[in-house]
């Protein structure tokens, strides 16, 4: 399974067509037709919603996934600073490529630039600092993100392999979440002695996190199912109504809770007249605002094919519903992957198909 975002540079195939995500404004997509180069506007919500009734597809050949190698972003995730310093090497970028075309030239540039310059009332730059400034964003495929300014000082720490993350969270669940109370300092131990020795028998390019980035990630656990599994419901309840804390989230999707409830109702068959069964009902309820996501009705128990498909409904949108049921005039406009996924104890959440699913949709 595969996630893909809405990005500058994403091939999409509609109506046997290619066309190109060439710019994002809000919530607006320009795309470019790869044969004729005309110019299609779509909103964010129409795509998914095509995506969602398989009228527009994402470009898994090997041409468009070349185009697609390298993350776009964008302007909404810059800051206003760097925002403006894109801004002013897209504007030399633009006029270039209007008069000189794809494949400029050093002793080209000259005139553009000082036209350029001109028309914003500031020194011009140099030809070499601008001619780099497109081969930058040409080689990235128009990527944005390429003309924003590398940030000094320190880099980031090293990204951890999914391989490293799903082994911290079975060790934690293991060894941390439990009554008898081990420290962080212990389980980092355990855990530094487990990649060692992966480290020098199977995989030697593996990254040992130090300690401060281990504990750092312990915040991908909720607060409250720490105590409670370490000290117990009484003594978690406790603590976060009188701290007034509780769960704390800052947006939609953060945290997605499962839920079954049997509903209280009984199916009879028209064909026989016999009665089926009470139906099983799975939802998927966000957190932050309390709607519901997704949903899944089965006379099946409640199980790891359940929780899927009710993740299957949250994720889509659900333009389909009014299509398919005339008489429901309201829109439901939740879709989207969760970040968590919060589940009870139920053996169906421990699957390891559930997990794998989690994984490749990098849900926690």
């Amino acid at each position: 399974m595969k996630t893909a975002s809405l990005r500058v540079g994403l091939h999409l195939l509609i109506n046997g067509e290619r066309l190109c995500i060439e710019r994002i404004v809000d919530d607006k997509c320009y795309l470019i037709n790869s044969k004729d180069g005309g110019i299609k506007l779509l909103s964010k919500s129409e795509i998914a919603e095509g995506i969602t009734e398989e009228q527009i597809f994402i470009d898994s050949s090997e041409e468009g996934a070349k185009k697609c190698e390298h993350v776009a972003a964008d302007m909404s995730v810059l800051s206003e600073k760097e925002q403006q310093c894109v801004e002013r090497k897209l504007d030399y970028i633009s006029d270039a490529r209007q008069a000189l075309g794809e494949k400029p030239t050093n002793k080209q540039l000259k005139a553009v630039i000082l036209f350029t310059a001109e028309k914003r009332n500031e020194k011009p730059p140099a030809i070499s600092t601008v001619y780099e400034w497109w081969r930058r964003w040409h080689s990235n495929y128009h990527d944005i993100s390429s003309l924003v300014n590398k940030r000094t000082g320190s880099s980031k720490p090293k990204r951890l392999s999914n391989f490293v993350l799903t082994l911290f969270d079975n060790l934690v669940e293991e060894v941390y979440l439990n009554e008898q109370r081990v420290m962080k300092s212990k389980v980092y131990e355990i855990f530094e002695h487990k990649l060692h020795y992966i480290k020098s028998t199977t995989n030697p390019d593996i990254h040992i996190p130090s300690r401060a980035q281990f504990y750092r990630l312990f915040k991908r656990f909720d607060p409250y199912q720490v105590m409670l599994a370490r000290e117990g419901k009484y003594a978690a309840e406790r603590h976060f109504r009188l701290t007034g804390s509780g769960v704390r989230v800052t947006r939609i999707l953060e945290r997605v809770e499962v839920d079954h409830t049997p509903l209280n109702i009984l199916v009879v068959s028209d064909t026989t007249g016999l009665a089926i069964g009470r139906p099983n009902l799975t939802t998927l309820i966000d957190y932050n605002s309390k709607m519901i996501l997704g949903f899944e009705v089965g006379f099946e128990p409640p199980s790891e094919l359940s929780v899927m498909r009710a993740l299957k409904n949250a994720i889509l949108t659900k333009g389909y519903l009014a299509k398919k049921y005339s008489s429901i005039k309201e829109t439901w406009p939740s879709h989207g992957i969760p970040t968590t996924l919060i589940c009870d104890n139920g053996l169906e959440f421990h699957s390891k198909n559930l997990r794998r699913v989690c994984h490749e949709l990098t849900v926690e």
